[in-house]
């Protein structure tokens, strides 16, 4: 356990898959088009100054609110029993697991003309476009990134010690200095975290203003998606620029009676609720719609046999599941090895390579996207191969590793580190000290890191759209595709079947993980 051999391997994937591709953005960047070094494709990027300036904009105001919203929310969560938040951490997290395109299109149904919430506007009177500017752009980050902003403060939060909010009542404190001088400073952290985890996704998405902006909404990822197609160099540029402004701005971050109380925390719970699945129910409900548009013309179940008749759609599913399995494995057994690795480093080796791990984890998506994109360009001139399959599974391992060893890392910290010497004076050899001491420490932030990159695989969009090549397809990359062409309804069931096939498995965890608890009570 003492060895840092384990995290050889993946030094030499973060080499290839890492740090060689952002070497190719900043290469590109500061050459031309004939290869000779030069400055303009950075004098050409200044064209796109306002974009950049109304992308962080946008971007501050989705994270403001997210903040606003998810600080009284996650309170309220981490002072409720514990079966209660589990309960309301499920509901909240169940719609991060519908596909990110359809959660978009969800309210591109709701703000339409005619959909429901433009219906409900009209009958009182104002006669407002609720799609088409960055007023909907702004709802729909904050609808797709609120849970990222809640997570981290609600789990800072459960640590708080309630010993010391007793003693500042104690001493005379009322709620308002309580607040300002115990739970807030506490709280900044997860804070600190939620904002950077809102803002990054928020500064550099495409999709969500392609959706529901106007034609003067364009954000910065819609600049760099479109400009890739002709000029890489200046998309070079533009990237580089956007990785340089996120990792700049991250370090600022961090410079009535009872009843009626509970009664209002209901309230607002409810209500937070309903914003996140109203859109779902909508999708729902127009699956069994028999017209094409959102006036109901009757009850039908023949979208989900076009569905299942769909090969385009079936064969994208499959292609989505082997990729997450496999990504997910793979990422799994690298990201423990890496872990192990990395625990044995000290000082600033140990800072050096799990800064560099973390990479494709702080980088905006649509940079990592670009970085696998020129690599695999230009390897495949070099060795004649194309970008499919293979290069798409490359590209998700590499994005999820780093989710295993972020899991794994922390159960390492908390193990004991003379389990593994001790199993070998006991006459193990290293093999069987490894699974028998050491796997049964761990197998909590295996378990959940192998989760989380099914979950990031299975969803994601955006590096895949940069590496699939022309022929492969995903289900996100067909869904995508669906909606660009004319829409079909047939999206309206696949999204309710993936809602009710998640939660089901949400179900069956939460139940699996009671009935573990009253077990463990029991013994």
């Amino acid at each position: 356990m003492k060895s840092k051999a384990p995290s050889y391997p993946y030094l030499l994937w973060m080499l290839i898959f890492t740090i060689i591709p952002l070497g190719m953005v900043v290469y590109y960047a500061f050459t031309d088009q004939s290869g000779a070094v030069s400055l303009q494709p950075f004098l050409d990027s200044l064209y796109y100054t306002d974009v950049f300036v109304r992308s962080l904009w946008i971007a501050l105001a989705a994270t403001a609110i997210c903040l606003v919203i998810a600080y009284p929310l996650s309170y309220i969560i981490a002072r409720a029993k514990k079966s209660a938040q589990k309960l309301l951490v499920m509901l909240l997290m169940l719609p991060m697991w519908m596909n990110f395109i359809l959660r978009i299109y969800a309210w591109v149904l709701l703000l339409q003309n005619d959909g429901l919430v433009d219906l409900a506007v009209k009958l009182l009177g104002l006669d407002v476009a609720l799609i088409g500017n960055s007023g909907a752009v702004i709802l729909g980050m904050v609808y797709n990134f609120l849970p990222f902003m809640v997570l981290p403060i609600y789990t800072v939060m459960t640590k708080i010690d309630n010993s010391l909010i007793e003693a500042a009542q104690d001493l005379g404190s009322n709620r308002y200095r309580v607040f300002s001088k115990i739970i807030f400073p506490l709280s900044v952290p997860g804070i600190i975290s939620g904002i950077t985890m809102v803002f990054v996704p928020s500064a550099s998405t495409f999709l969500v203003s392609q959706y529901l902006g106007g034609t003067n909404d364009k954000m910065i990822g819609d600049v760099i998606e479109n400009i890739f197609q002709r000029d890489k160099n200046v998309g070079s540029a533009l990237s580089l620029a956007l990785m340089v402004i996120i990792a700049y701005h991250e370090p600022l971050w961090g410079r009535g009676g009872r009843c009626m109380k509970r009664i209002s925390s209901k309230i607002y719970v409810g209500l937070v609720m309903v914003f996140l699945y109203l859109p779902i129910a909508v999708l729902i409900l127009y699956s069994f719609n028999d017209g094409k548009t959102s006036v109901w013309k009757g009850f039908t179940l023949k979208w989900y046999t076009e569905l299942f008749q769909n090969s385009a759609i079936m064969t994208s599913l499959y292609n989505t599941l082997i990729i997450a399995v496999l990504a997910a494995v793979i990422a799994t057994v690298l990201g423990t090895s890496a872990a192990i690795g990395f625990y044995n480093y000290r000082g600033v080796k140990k800072t050096l390579v799990t800064n560099v791990s973390n990479i494709p984890i702080i980088n905006p998506e649509i940079v990592t996207g670009v970085s696998f994109m020129l690599l695999f360009a230009f390897l495949g001139g070099l060795m004649g191969f194309e970008m499919g399959f293979a290069t798409v599974l490359l590209a998700h391992i590499s994005f999820c590793t780093p989710y295993v060893i972020l899991n794994v890392m922390p159960k390492l910290r908390q193990m004991d580190r003379n389990v593994y010497e001790a199993a070998l004076d006991l006459g193990c050899n290293q093999r069987q000290a490894f699974f028998k001491a050491v796997m049964p420490e761990i197998l909590p932030g295996v378990l959940s890191g192998f989760l989380m990159s099914f979950t990031y695989s299975l969803d994601d969009f955006v590096i895949t759209y940069f590496t699939r090549g022309p022929q492969f397809q995903t289900l996100p990359i067909e869904i995508y595709t669906m909606l660009r062409r004319r829409i079909s309804p047939t999206i309206n069931a696949l999204s309710t079947l993936l809602f009710v096939v998640t939660l089901a498995i949400l179900i069956f965890v939460n139940i699996r993980d009671r009935r573990a608890e009253k077990a463990a009570a029991g013994r």
